[in-house]
C-alpha cells in the first residue's frame, strides 16, 4: 500500500472500513490520496486515530472541507473538518 503513487491518483471515495492497517500507512496512504475526499469510509478501522485524524484534516485539499461524507463508529471523535 505504500508504494503506490497515491499522490499521481485522483481518489474521490475510499473505503477502508474493516481494514487492519497501522496507523503509519493510513496516515501514508490518506495525506497522498486525499484530494478532497467525497466519500471516507472507516468504520471498525482500529488503527486510525488523533494524529491520522490531524495530518489528513491538515492537508491543503481538505483544509476546511465541510461537505464530505465521513464514515466511522466514532464519527462526532474524527470529523473530517476542523
Amino acid at each position: 500500500m505504500k508504494h503506490t503513487e497515491w499522490q499521481m491518483s485522483r481518489v474521490a471515495e475510499l473505503d477502508l472500513t474493516s481494514t487492519e492497517l497501522s496507523s503509519d500507512c493510513l496516515q501514508d496512504i490518506l495525506c497522498r490520496a486525499g484530494a478532497g475526499f467525497t466519500y471516507l469510509g472507516l468504520g471498525y478501522c482500529e488503527f486510525f486515530n488523533d494524529q491520522v485524524s490531524a495530518a489528513l484534516c491538515g492537508t491543503a485539499e481538505n483544509a476546511g472541507r465541510e461537505n464530505a461524507e465521513f464514515e466511522n463508529p466514532t464519527a462526532e471523535k474524527y470529523p473530517l473538518s476542523a
